[in-house]
C-alpha cells in the first residue's frame, strides 16, 4: 500500500479528484446538490425559451412584428437555389420566413416555373401551383402572402 503522506491510505479517485477524506454520505450529498443545480439550470433555459415564444406571439398579435410562415422551396429544374438579400434558399428545403419574405420567394419561384413553361413551349397554367407547399395556420381569408 502506497503512502500518500497524510493518513497512510491509498487515494480514492472520483472524477479525477481525491475523495479519500470524504464520507460516502458527503459524496452523495454533493452529487444530489449538483443534480438539483443542473435541473434548475435546465428549468431556467426552458422558461427563457417559453418566455421568448410567448413574447414573439404577443408581438405578432399586437401587430409589433410580422407573422412567419413555413414554406418549402421548389424550383424549376434549371434552378437549384434562390439568393435573396445574401441568403441562399435551396431547392427542396423548408424555411420559416416573415410573410414579406415569403412573397418575394413565391414570386421568384413562380418566375422559374414561368421560364420553364416558356422554354418547353407549354402553357404557364400547368406550372402555376407547382412547388408551393405551406405549413402553418392560414388566416381567416386564406393564406395572405
Amino acid at each position: 500500500m502506497a503512502d500518500n503522506g497524510k493518513n497512510g491510505k491509498e487515494p480514492n479517485i472520483l472524477f479525477g479528484v481525491d475523495v479519500s477524506l470524504l464520507s460516502r454520505d458527503e459524496i452523495e450529498a454533493i452529487g444530489k446538490r449538483v443534480e438539483a443545480a443542473v435541473l434548475e439550470d435546465k428549468k431556467k433555459v426552458a422558461m427563457k425559451a417559453l418566455e421568448s415564444a410567448f413574447t414573439k406571439k404577443a408581438k405578432e398579435v399586437q401587430g409589433l412584428s410580422e407573422r412567419s410562415v413555413s414554406l418549402t422551396i421548389n424550383l424549376a429544374p434549371f434552378a437549384n437555389h434562390l439568393l435573396i438579400d445574401g441568403m441562399y434558399y435551396v431547392h427542396g428545403s423548408p424555411y420559416t420566413v416573415p410573410v414579406s419574405k415569403a412573397r418575394d420567394i413565391l414570386s421568384q419561384m413562380a418566375r422559374t416555373w414561368d421560364h420553364q413553361a416558356e422554354i418547353e413551349g407549354k402553357n404557364k397554367i400547368q406550372y402555376r401551383t407547382r412547388g408551393v407547399t405551406f405549413s402553418g395556420k392560414p388566416s381567416a381569408g386564406g393564406l395572405q402572402v
